[in-house]
């Protein structure tokens, strides 16, 4: 907390990690929260970031995915002064924050999608039915508004014939 904690961040900051080693790398592979105790990431798998947070006082980490459209974005990482590691509770709990922090990210990307379209820089648009918080068919119905002429595809998973014809009369260009 305090200077401690700007001093912390300030030295995480310029940390150079290694791609594909360490806990981090870990969630990025598995998808899953993952708790450790930050001893023994020095003791078996020894980073900079391991030694600094031991140095700053923390002792245990939390890394937690953050999921989106079936594929990791990127980790969150929690640190805690405590040593307890094996807390199925807090691992939900962080991992519901992963979620939040998804919808944000994804909700960024369909607005700055969506300032592209409205700018004409985008030349086709391939959307699926079932969106988070949305559907495609009301995007192939945004894209015509903004362009008539710019193609949209809609593609899912299920063999529906109404939506296909609902998706094909609302400008899609194929389904």
């Amino acid at each position: 907390p305090g200077t401690v904690g700007t001093a912390f961040a300030d030295q995480a900051s310029r940390l150079s990690l290694s791609r594909g080693q360490g806990l981090i790398a870990e969630v990025l592979s598995c998808g899953a929260p993952v708790q450790r105790a930050i001893s023994d990431l020095i003791d078996h798998s020894p980073s900079p970031f391991a030694q600094l947070t031991w140095e700053a006082g923390y002792r245990s980490v939390l890394v937690c995915p953050i999921h989106a459209a079936n594929q990791v974005l990127g980790v969150a990482v929690f640190l805690s002064r405590g040593e307890k590691v094996d807390d199925q509770d807090l691992r939900h709990s962080c991992a519901a924050i992963g979620q939040q922090f998804a919808i944000f990210i994804e909700r960024r990307r369909a607005e700055e999608a969506l300032t592209r379209l409205a700018l004409g820089h985008i030349g086709a648009v391939v959307t699926d039915m079932r969106l988070p918080k949305a559907d495609g068919l009301s995007l192939v119905r945004l894209c015509q508004q903004q362009d008539a002429h710019l193609p949209v595809v809609m593609i899912t998973g299920h063999d529906d014939i109404d939506l296909a014809v609902e998706s094909m009369r609302a400008g899609a260009y194929d389904f």
